[in-house]
């Protein structure tokens, strides 16, 4: 994985095999965690590395039987998080 930002580089290490970005390398992700590595990465011209399509699951996963969004996997849904996942 190469980028051209160490901080780039950094946030690189927290994206999980889901897609998803943990606030630690390995830690569990998490919908404004995600939120916050994306924009990051988009200003160090580093979004290239971020898979879309998995990402999108991810995200699409996190919708709950109410409608609502939850920021992680079987947690209650929150306004935070829809509003992080569909700005």
């Amino acid at each position: 994985m190469q980028c051209q930002h160490e901080s780039g580089f950094l946030i690189l290490l927290c994206k999980n095999l889901d897609g998803g970005f943990g606030c630690t390398p390995g830690g569990e992700s998490h919908a404004a965690q995600i939120f916050c590595c994306v924009r990051a990465l988009a200003i160090t011209w580093a979004l290239h590395h971020v898979d879309k399509d998995l990402l999108g699951w991810w995200l699409g996963e996190q919708e709950v039987k109410s409608g609502g969004l939850n920021g992680r996997p079987e947690k209650l849904p929150d306004d935070f998080h829809f509003l992080s996942i569909h700005d």
